[in-house]
Order: structure tokens, then C-alpha cells, then sequence
């Protein structure tokens, strides 16, 4: 359970970080185009922009599943949970 947490949540994290890129450079597009065709363009990115947030939402959801049963996050202190040789 934990991979499948993991594995979703990179998915949707990075779902969510290509399509914020897509909507940065919809965004460049229409302000270089302007007019009418700028316009749409930018209606465009905002409907993009609301699947994003939702998407993003999701992901956050299953990191914090994924926190509450692996007991750690990313940002844990401790000791290394690698297996090995100690660093001096």
C-alpha cells in the first residue's frame, strides 16, 4: 500500500507541476497575442488552471494518507534509513 501511495502521489504531483508549466506559457501565448485570440487563450489557461488546482487538491489528500501510514515525511530529522557503510 504504501509504493501505491507513493507512485500516486508522484503521479499526480507531477501531473499538476506539467500542467501549471502549460498554463505559464498559455498564459505567455495570449499576452503575446493579445486581441481577441489572447483572450481565448486565456479563458482557456483558467479552465486548465481549475483542473489543476483540483488535481493538485487530490495529490495533497494522498500525501497526507501517505503520511499518516508510513508515520514520516520528506522533511523527517533523524538518522538515514539507507543501509550501508557510515559516512565519517
Amino acid at each position: 500500500m504504501k509504493k501505491t501511495l507513493t507512485t500516486v502521489y508522484g503521479a499526480l504531483a507531477l501531473l499538476a507541476t506539467g500542467l501549471a508549466a502549460f498554463i505559464a506559457v498559455l498564459f505567455l501565448l495570449a499576452l503575446a497575442l493579445g486581441g481577441a485570440a489572447g483572450g481565448a487563450i486565456s479563458e482557456f489557461a483558467g479552465t486548465v488552471a481549475r483542473w489543476s488546482i483540483s488535481v493538485a487538491a487530490v495529490a495533497v489528500l494522498v500525501g497526507l494518507v501517505h503520511t499518516y501510514v508510513t508515520g514520516t515525511h520528506s522533511l523527517t530529522a533523524g538518522p538515514s534509513r539507507k543501509s550501508g557503510t557510515e559516512e565519517s
